[in-house]
């Protein structure tokens, strides 16, 4: 038996962001540990107590040339400790827009619902994939990010187990998963992956299916049912019309996304 850890974050907002991804990686409970030792010597040799994506990129200690180079002995570590990189994104602009015309979000799910979702399935491939029945994984994501809760219900309405949720402060290898998460709401942002990212993506292929943006067209063959059940128009919704999950009836589901 081996016992696996996956650690995801989330980067974007959904009330004025260009996106909202969720992003992290997999690795097995001994390389953990690695990594954690490792990153860790990275960021005391710097004076650095933890890693922040945000914080890092907006500093002014250091020149190019330096956080380069930190970013560089950062990426390493990825490289070297984790197994296994996911990304789910979906561009605000576009779910807004099937969300006026469609009864998106309350079909659905809200954007980090609907990413986060995404990348417990892409989760549970791997899973299914790579690991034995005494194989164990276990599945983190950051707390404390809007619309949790839809996450959750989401979750519930598939029968999937929910992660577990926890700080950033107590678990080293989510600071990884905030870099990777930036790193890919930004390329989404800027329409180009930085170099620090493709250091990155040569190794864990972006590609692939279990890195993905929903887009406009993904999110309407969504709602004419060529995925799954046909979303219904908010035109045909009636003033009394109430939207629930099936595993939860007595819940209307409202809209919070405009």
């Amino acid at each position: 038996m081996t016992e696996y850890a996956a650690y995801f974050d989330d980067s974007g907002h959904p009330d004025d962001q260009e996106a909202v991804v969720v992003a992290g990686f997999i690795a097995s409970e001994r390389e953990w540990l690695f990594f954690e030792r490792e990153w860790q010597e990275t960021l005391d040799h710097e004076g650095m107590e933890r890693f922040h994506m945000t914080d890092f990129e907006s500093s002014r200690v250091w020149p190019s040339y330096k956080k380069e180079a930190v970013l560089g002995r950062l990426i390493n570590t990825i490289r070297l400790r984790t197994i296994k990189s996911i990304s789910h994104g979906v561009m605000m602009k576009d779910y807004k827009e099937i969300n006026e015309k469609y009864a998106f979000e309350e079909t659905v799910g809200a954007p980090y619902a609907l990413t986060g979702r995404t990348t417990a399935k892409s989760i549970n491939n791997w899973k299914a994939e790579h690991l034995g029945p005494e194989d164990k994984l276990l599945v983190f994501f950051e707390d404390g990010t809007k619309h949790k809760g839809d996450f959750i219900d989401a979750m519930e309405r598939d029968k999937l187990p929910c992660p577990a949720f926890i700080k950033k402060s107590d678990a080293t290898p989510l600071q990884a998963a905030d870099w990777l998460a930036w790193e890919i709401f930004n390329a989404f942002k800027k329409g180009g992956i930085r170099p620090s990212l493709a250091k990155l993506v040569n190794s864990l292929s972006l590609d692939d299916p279990d890195h993905g943006i929903f887009e406009k067209g993904d999110l309407e063959k969504m709602c004419l049912g060529e995925t799954g059940a046909k979303i219904l128009l908010r035109s045909e919704l009636t003033p009394d019309a109430h939207v629930a999950f099936n595993s939860s009836p007595k819940k209307k589901r409202t809209r919070t996304i405009r």
